[in-house]
């Protein structure tokens, strides 16, 4: 049942990027990633309450979806706002704050857990996360840049 779980979530997730690289020719990446982070939110709602096996294949599904388009559209909108020229320093200052993430996660769960037996709240925190970082997705604005007269 775990590895079908992991299955489900890969298998999701290539379908998610592939389905959302073509749309983002024609949908603003800003708006799906506004969309997927509320989806994240959803999801760790789903998994606050995932008691049976569907649900933990649900959890699956979403998982894979939304981590596969936030991997995907993320390099998109920063090529897009900050133009190719930085992708490679923003992309790798991303993607350290992320697996700092995927560390730091599981270690504050964990204490939620040791407090609470409990991790409901800490896939509660994460959706608060998750909500806020819509926000923030829905109001940025694409950069300005004024350069010194020459």
């Amino acid at each position: 049942e775990a590895v079908g779980g992991i299955s489900i979530m890969s298998i999701s997730g290539a379908l998610a990027a592939l389905a959302l690289g073509f749309l983002a020719e024609r949908v603003p990446a800003q708006r799906m990633l506004v969309f997927l982070y509320l989806l994240v939110a959803a999801n760790m709602l789903v998994l606050r309450s995932a008691d049976t096996l569907a649900e933990s294949y649900l959890f699956a599904v979403l998982n894979g979806i939304t981590g596969s388009g936030i991997n995907t559209l993320a390099p998109i909108l920063w090529a897009n706002y900050y133009g190719r020229a930085t992708l490679g320093s923003i992309y790798g200052l991303s993607r350290a704050a992320q697996v700092l993430g995927f560390a730091v996660g599981p270690l504050l769960s964990g204490i939620v857990y040791d407090a609470t037996n409990s991790y409901q709240n800490a896939f509660g925190y994460f959706a608060v996360l998750a909500v806020i970082s819509s926000v923030f997705m829905l109001l940025a604005r694409k950069p300005t840049l004024k350069l010194p007269h020459q």
